[in-house]
C-alpha cells in the first residue's frame, strides 16, 4: 500500500500557473510517493568531507543555520526533500529556508515507539490525524536560538513494520539581527514591536 501525499505548504504561497502540473516523486523502494510542485528545488545530500558533518546541495535553497531536509533532533533519516526556492523570497529578509522531507525512522521498531515521536523534540502538540486514509501521528515542533526560530511539522506513521515521517520545517530570522533600517521597516509593516532600544 503506497501512501500518497499531495505536498503543500501552508502560509508560504507559491505562485503557480493554471497550466502547471505536478510531478511525482516515488521512493526507491515504492513504498511511498508525493506529488509536488515543479517550483520547489530538489536538494540533494552532499557527502561530506572526513570528520566534518553533511549537507544538503544547493546550499542556498536547502540549508540554512537551522535544518530543514533532516530531522535534526530526531534519528530519521532522509530520503527524499524538497524546498522553496530562496529567490522567491528576496523580499523577505527574515526568510532563511522552508522545506518538505521524508525520512525513515530505523530506531523505531514498534508502532508504540514510532507514534511517541522523539524525545528530544519541542513539542507544542500532538493529535492523530488522516491523510488520503492513511492515519498519522502529527507533531507540531518549534525550536529557537540567537536571531532564529524554527517551526515544525512532523507526521510519523508505521507502516510494513518500518517507521515513517513526513516533516515541513521553516526557519526564521529576526528582522532585530539585521541594520536599524530593517528593523524599523519591519515595525512599520507590523512585523515587530517598536525599537524600544535606547542608545547608550
Amino acid at each position: 500500500m503506497k501512501v500518497l501525499v499531495a505536498l503543500c505548504f501552508c502560509g508560504l504561497p507559491i505562485a503557480l500557473s493554471a497550466q502547471t502540473t505536478l510531478r511525482t516523486f516515488t521512493s526507491e523502494d515504492n513504498v511511498f510517493q508525493f506529488k509536488y510542485s515543479p517550483v520547489l528545488v530538489h536538494c540533494a545530500p552532499q557527502r561530506p568531507e572526513k570528520g566534518e558533518g553533511g549537507s544538503w546541495v544547493p546550499a542556498e535553497t536547502c540549508s540554512s543555520r537551522g535544518v530543514v531536509c533532516d530531522d535534526v533532533d530526531g534519528p530519521a533519516t532522509t530520503i527524499a526533500c524538497f524546498a522553496y526556492p530562496k529567490d522567491n523570497f528576496r523580499d523577505k529578509p527574515t526568510f532563511s529556508a522552508a522545506a518538505f522531507f521524508v525520512g525513515e525512522v530505523s530506531a523505531a521498531a514498534t508502532q508504540q515507539v514510532c507514534l511517541e515521536g522523539s524525545q528530544n523534540w519541542l513539542i507544542q502538540a500532538a493529535q492523530n490525524t488522516r491523510i488520503n486514509s492513511v492515519d498519522f501521528k502529527h507533531f507540531r515542533i518549534s525550536n529557537a536560538w540567537t536571531s532564529h526560530s524554527q517551526t515544525g511539522d512532523i507526521y510519523r506513521v508505521f507502516h510494513n513494520k518500518k517507521c515513517y515521517e513526513l516533516g515541513i520545517q521553516e526557519v526564521k530570522t529576526s528582522a532585530g539581527a539585521y541594520d536599524t533600517g530593517l528593523s524599523d521597516r519591519c515595525c512599520e509593516q507590523g512585523l515587530l514591536p517598536p525599537n524600544r532600544l535606547v542608545p547608550g
